[in-house]
């Protein structure tokens, strides 16, 4: 979570860039919102030895599939153009994660 959140930098970079400071707002918020949110679950076990079997490998994919398909749907839900519901901006973050 803490690289997908350098994810919503570039386009940070590109809105500043043309004065689409309507839009730096959603990606920064969501920037600091999954930074914060992965460091708060990486400190806990970050000296934690990983000792991960092939059923655990499918329980973090999935688990890290869909909660990066939720947090990728929050600068769809904040934006002012196109404001998107939910259920449309799960459904976007997911087909462009596969």
């Amino acid at each position: 979570m803490i690289l997908f959140s350098a994810t919503m930098l570039p386009p940070i970079a590109v809105a500043w860039w043309y004065d689409g400071y309507d839009v730096v707002t959603p990606f920064a918020e969501t920037f600091g919102a999954t930074l914060g949110f992965g460091l708060l679950c990486w400190l806990p076990v970050c000296r934690l030895k990983p000792d991960l079997r092939n059923r655990d490998g499918f329980v973090v994919v999935v688990a890290f599939w869909v909660l990066l398909s939720l947090l990728g749907a929050i600068p769809f839900m904040l934006a002012e153009h196109p404001h998107m519901r939910l259920v449309d901006a799960v459904f976007e973050t997911a087909s462009g994660l596969t």
